[in-house]
């Protein structure tokens, strides 16, 4: 497997490769184009179902199967790690876990073996906050609240932006 303190300069090189041919081009119509500024990229990894799952770049680190057990926080901390580091970033730039467009986090999920809770603590380190989460469509509006409650503590205490997506299933 790979070791947990190379992962933000391999995401980071590995990121710059793929867009190196977008920034080009967008240098390219800001040098045509007097008018437009090119600021770069936003360097964000979000997963859907038509590629592979975010689950296994983590488990090449936790090993297979280990998603959502110890390691996992320490893994999505050095993605995102890596992702901010990419020259000419902008935006967001960083590591989304929306799980029900993600088939291994979907999955995951729905094994019970990660948890909302788990994925807000992730977002600590990470994401936008919960990320397409389904819930239970007679969820009471007290277990919602309480939801967003959390989620705004964590925006607050780490003074960084965090959404909430709850779908109900």
């Amino acid at each position: 497997g790979l070791n947990l303190e190379d992962v933000p300069e391999l995401v980071r090189v590995a990121f710059e490769e793929k867009v190196s041919p977008l920034v080009r081009v967008g240098d390219d119509l800001a040098e045509e184009f007097s008018a437009l500024a090119f600021l770069g990229v936003d360097a964000s990894v979000a997963p859907g179902l038509d590629h592979k799952s975010i689950v296994e770049a983590f488990e090449l680190i936790v090993g297979p199967g280990n998603f959502g057990g110890p390691g996992t926080l320490a893994v999505a901390s050095m993605i995102t790690k890596g992702l901010k580091a990419v020259r000419r970033g902008c935006g967001y730039s960083g590591l989304m876990l929306p799980v029900c467009e993600d088939e291994g986090l979907a999955k995951a999920y729905s094994n019970e073996k990660v948890t909302l809770s788990d994925f807000l603590s992730y977002s600590s380190v990470c994401g936008v906050g919960l990320d397409t989460v389904p819930i239970s469509g007679d969820a009471t509006k007290e277990k919602i609240a309480g939801i967003l409650m959390d989620v705004v503590s964590l925006a607050i205490k780490w003074d960084k932006p965090l959404s909430c997506r709850l779908l109900p299933c």
